[in-house]
């Protein structure tokens, strides 16, 4: 059946293997040459095999020449994007630069970020072309004021630092790097003030892209015109994909209901804009060909308008498509249009393949058009003694078209958004058609403003009560209990096996297929069983530590599964490491929860995340090495303990902490009567893991004086692999006397980027590297993970 429905559209099985071919040239290192090598040699073959009329062979090579041609033209472009990445040679690496504004500038709390495309650059090796699109970060105590003084098309030469592309500082975070690289953003740089920022004039040049930008913004200060700010913004969002307006917490409520598909202009709007220009040129009685030509040319306007999102791209390419067939009376296939839609887009530029906006569209489209008509014939099969149900027909068909589109979209919401929804599929039945009437009435209200501002005004009075109507059912929602599902850290084989599970249930109504559907399911699900048996984990020690800026967090898994977390990062001015970093890293990872939660010193920078966790998670056992309250912050902590029924205990020198017969955690430090009223940074609690023939030693903050007492207590003992450095690699840790006792092979040091404090001292990581000890570090590095077997520690380079 599946070949059948291939062979009768040609598009759609040309994309596939399209895709195929991008995923090939993604998961190998071949060079693009062989691609286009191999590409040459069976199209050579396809035309050999025709003409012997080996019509079967040929046919499968004439596949294999898409693949490769697919593969080949993505090597290309990625090895085009990867030249023209402009990446620092230097430490912050001076730039000068010339160019022009080629989007609206973008107002952060602390900066302007401006989107330039270069006309010209000098940097440290010397000047270089022309071309690249940088974005640029301008750093400013007035970013309203700032912003007010560029627009787009505006000449500047700036004057600033190359940065490095942002990459994720912890296993599995947003890698904005990538998302940047794929949305065709080669740079960073960074500008330290305004000054550095000099306005050469207006780029008055004809463009499409700056003559759309302009629409776009009057269209936009309509919308101010007529809306509040709050609903300014939704609207901007839905109608013009500007959506940076639209406040954090709404979004995430938009997340967890499974409503967020709604914030993103797609195939809805096209609708109504399709709706809408057939409504007008009927009105005017132009011939239908006439309304077609016209619906066409005003869904390319309105993909311009938008910015060409791929949602818009691909629903505006499915539209022309079927329009085309309208206007020569041909009858097309919803399938094959897909097919060229997605075809035409990969063509361009195959990166899209990875974007989670292609992604999400074409799955929800796809699992619409294959699941909607079964679900609907389930619909029809509704009893006759039940007809009255019949009155809510409408809405069940609207509930089965949100079914099929989270059916078809949960691996991929569950994937990037971590999280899938309970509540989805009620709360869509009531805010698909409300967002739907929020399109509808928002377009009229800009149309309608071109002719009479005060008609327009009672058609955005009618869309604000809807919006507050529509702001109340998704925050209601959102807030039902258990209204979405955590689901970080499933495995690679959920999405296969979900896909394998769907189709056999959806092939039911077809025997002999659901057979075929429910024999691979088995196989596969057996596969990945088998295959995890017999391949075995490996028994190790993992230690974590997170890149949670200006503090400390280390997770430490280990052998028998057991999870010790020592320091949870700090807490304060809006930011909790706790739940930004840690506990989005431990969900990632599966761990719900904690077996012991130590706490080396009270100070904000290490305990500040802490509470967040014991909120949050299942935490055993809380250690401290002091039982009285250091701060407000430490005084939150115990109570939030004390609340939760978490154990507390306190340790001190000669304890140890028995959680695994393989592996054993010494600690070292305080005394337990150590002077508690000195420097708490010395009163740290200092770790020894021991696991076979390895070890690690955490030491908290410890500083000199502390070190100096450990090194006469312990002596040899001290001797380890690994030392996470004490104080943040700063000059009050890390004697010279207490490395050569440690003595180990790499050290950790926990630090935030470009902090305040200028740590670490470049005097101790000197120190360290002249005795020959491999420093690793989190601003340079992000998260450090190393494993151990018992033999001997290695590093896992997560990001591979």
């Amino acid at each position: 059946m599946g070949n059948n429905i291939l062979s009768k559209r040609p598009a759609l099985r040309v994309a596939l293997l399209f895709v195929a071919g991008i995923l090939l040239a993604q998961a190998s290192l071949v060079d693009p040459q062989v691609f286009l090598l191999l590409g040459f040699v069976t199209v050579l073959a396809t035309l050999v095999l025709f003409f012997k009329k080996y019509s079967t062979a040929s046919s499968l090579t004439l596949h294999a020449v898409v693949v490769f041609t697919a593969a080949s033209l993505t090597g290309v472009e990625s090895e085009r994007s990867e030249s023209e990445r402009l990446l620092p040679r230097t430490f912050q690496e001076p730039v000068r630069l010339e160019g022009v504004i080629n989007a609206q500038p973008v107002q952060k709390p602390s900066s302007v970020q401006l989107l330039v495309r270069t006309r010209g650059m000098v940097r440290s090796s010397g000047a270089e072309g022309s071309g690249r699109t940088v974005i640029v970060f301008v750093r400013t105590k007035q970013p309203a004021r700032f912003a007010g003084l560029l627009r787009i098309g505006s000449r500047l030469r700036v004057q600033g630092v190359i940065d490095d592309p942002p990459r994720p500082r912890n296993p599995g975070e947003f890698d904005y790097g990538r998302y940047l690289a794929l949305n065709e953003v080669d740079g960073v740089v960074r500008v330290a003030k305004e000054s550095d920022v000099e306005v050469l004039g207006v780029d008055e040049s004809f463009s499409l892209s700056r003559m759309f930008q302009s629409t776009r913004n009057a269209l936009l200060e309509r919308i101010e015109l007529f809306h509040s700010s709050s609903r300014g913004a939704f609207l901007k969002g839905i109608l013009l994909a500007e959506r940076g307006e639209i406040p954090l917490e709404l979004k995430q409520s938009f997340v967890d209901t499974g409503t967020i598909h709604i914030l993103a202009v797609s195939g809805l709007h096209v609708g109504v804009i399709a709706a809408i220009v057939h409504f007008i040129f009927g009105l005017l009685r132009f011939p239908r060909k006439g309304v077609v030509l016209a619906t066409m040319l005003a869904l390319l306007l309105y993909a311009g308008l938008t910015g060409a999102p791929p949602s818009v791209v691909r629903a505006t390419i499915m539209a022309w498509v079927v329009l085309a067939g309208t206007f020569f009376e041909r009858r097309g296939d919803v399938y094959n249009s897909i097919g060229f839609a997605a075809l035409l887009i990969l063509a361009y530029d195959p990166k899209q393949l990875l974007n989670v906006g292609f992604q999400l569209s074409f799955a929800a489209v796809l699992s619409i058009v294959a699941l909607y008509p079964i679900l609907e014939r389930i619909i029809q099969r509704i009893p006759e003694r039940f007809e009255e149900l019949k009155i809510i027909d409408p809405a069940l068909k609207l509930f089965a078209v949100s079914l099929a589109a989270q059916l078809g979209t949960l691996p991929f919401t569950a994937y990037y958004f971590e999280r899938v929804s309970i509540v989805a599929l009620v709360a869509n039945l009531v805010v698909v058609p409300i967002s739907l009437a929020n399109v509808s009435l928002g377009f009229v209200t800009l149309l309608t403003s071109l002719i009479s501002q005060v008609l327009a005004s009672w058609f955005a009075i009618v869309n604000d009560v809807l919006i507050d109507f529509l702001y109340g059912i998704v925050t209601a929602a959102a807030n039902v209990p258990y209204a979405f599902l955590e689901t970080a850290g499933l495995g690679t084989a959920f999405p296969l096996l979900y896909y394998l599970g769907l189709g056999s249930l959806f092939m039911l109504h077809l025997p002999r297929v659901a057979v075929g559907w429910w024999i691979t399911l088995l196989v596969t699900a057996n596969a990945f069983l088998y295959g995890s048996l017999f391949s075995g984990s490996k028994i190790v020690l993992t230690a974590s530590l997170l890149d949670v800026g200006q503090g400390d967090a280390i997770l430490i898994s280990l052998p028998n599964g057991k999870k010790v977390l020592v320091d949870a990062g700090p807490q304060g001015f809006g930011y909790d490491a706790g739940e930004r970093i840690v506990a989005p890293f431990l969900k990632r990872q599966g761990v719900s929860s904690l077996d012991v939660v130590l706490v080396s010193h009270p100070h904000s920078d290490h305990l500040g995340g802490i509470r967040y966790l014991l909120e949050h998670f299942q935490v055993g056992t809380l250690v401290e090495a002091d039982s009285s309250n250091a701060s407000r912050m430490h005084g939150e902590l115990r109570s939030s303990a004390v609340g939760r029924k978490v154990t507390m205990s306190f340790a001190g020198a000669g304890a140890t902490l028995d959680l695994d017969s393989t592996c054993r955690i010494y600690v070292l430090h305080p005394v337990m009567l150590y002077d508690r009223e000195g420097n708490l940074n010395n009163h740290s609690l200092v770790l020894k893991i021991v696991y076979g023939r390895t070890s690690m030693l955490l030491t908290g903050d410890a500083e000199v004086e502390a070190e100096g007492k450990i090194l006469a207590r312990y002596g040899p003992f001290l001797d380890s692999d690994v030392l996470k450095a004490g104080h943040h690699g700063s000059v009050t840790s890390s004697s010279e006397e207490f490395i050569n006792g440690v003595s180990p092979a790499s050290v950790l040091v926990s630090v935030g980027k470009n902090n305040k404090f200028k740590h670490p001292s470049p005097l101790v990581m000197e120190r360290y590297r002249s005795k020959g000890v491999e420093v690793l570090r989190t601003d340079l590095e992000g998260a450090i993970v190393l494993e151990s077997n018992g033999e001997r520690f290695e590093r896992a380079h997560w990001r591979n």
